[in-house]
């Protein structure tokens, strides 16, 4: 018998495979295309035709499928064998996403845990992974030998749902970072500066850029954002002056625009003193007029 089923041996899945045989796992893997799990074998994987038989090899089964309808089809065929393992489900998608599969995998009488990889799959098992996973308690230390082999576990409680949801804070961040570089290597590169100048640059930036982060989301989370020393009138001069730079240099759409907009629309809706975090309320006061609306067009 194998210690883990991996289900769905794309770019993840099997790199997810050859980090637990590295690790000394016996493991298994199945994918819809048999011919990816087969290419697994040469590593010591072992492949399966069946999935009813790749799901009954091993006590733990990791589902690596993109998206919840295919995994919960893929879950449905098999249904009889899940009995007494635990699933573990790695994907993307909303609470009731995560709620429907939840229902399914324990209505078979399986322990259900949701994990969400925070790194590209080369990095998996090498320690520069973080890995969240929610679910049963009793069901997530039965996978003790995966969580070890792959490292960087963080387990957050038995609230299934609270994974995607620390995922797209982290996902968040992680796109603004690549969305702001993108942006400004352009504005470096239309004016001719060399690498080097980028770089150093972004370390100024990233020097109190958590001290920063976590001063503002205070603020959101307090619902606070009185008088400042560095109010939103300031922060809107800066941001006119910087979105007029990039497009001078040919990026008229840049972040720095919207966000110029929402400073421009805070300091003309009276919010000039505060701290910036009251484009937060901006926002919040914007969705519930628009849900104002709605209700009024259906009265």
């Amino acid at each position: 018998m194998s210690d883990v089923t991996v289900v769905g041996t794309g770019a993840m899945g099997s790199r997810l495979a050859t980090a637990l045989l590295d690790a000394g796992l016996d493991v298994a893997v199945w994918n819809r295309t048999p011919e990816r799990a087969f290419a697994l074998r040469e590593y010591g994987a072992t492949p399966h035709e069946s999935l009813s038989e790749a799901t009954g090899a091993s006590p733990v089964v990791v589902l690596t499928i993109p998206g919840y309808d295919a995994g919960h089809s893929v879950l449905s065929s098999v249904s009889p064998e899940l009995r007494g393992r635990v699933v573990v489900q790695s994907a993307c998608g909303t609470p009731d996403d995560v709620a429907g599969t939840e229902r399914l995998v324990e209505s078979a009488g399986a322990g259900y845990v949701e994990a969400v990889f925070l790194c590209y799959p080369e990095e998996l098992g090498t320690g520069a992974c973080n890995i969240l996973y929610a679910g049963d308690e009793s069901a997530f230390r039965r996978l003790s030998a995966v969580t070890e082999a792959l490292g960087g576990a963080t387990y957050l409680g038995g609230d299934t749902t609270l994974v995607n949801t620390y995922y797209a804070l982290a996902i968040t961040f992680y796109y603004a970072v690549v969305n702001g570089t993108i942006e400004s290597a352009s504005l470096a590169r239309s004016r001719g500066l060399p690498l080097a100048a980028f770089n150093h640059a972004v370390r100024l930036a990233l020097g109190n850029i958590d001290a920063v982060a976590t001063d503002v989301a205070a603020h959101v989370h307090a619902g606070e954002h009185g008088d400042s020393l560095s109010p939103l009138s300031i922060h809107h001069e800066t941001l006119e002056s910087t979105a007029q730079l990039y497009t001078d240099h040919g990026i008229p759409d840049s972040l720095l625009h919207t966000m110029r907009d929402r400073a421009h629309a805070g300091v003309a809706n009276g919010h000039g003193h505060s701290h910036i975090s009251v484009l937060s309320e901006q926002r919040t006061d914007g969705a519930q007029a628009a849900a104002r609306g709605a209700g009024e067009g259906d009265s």
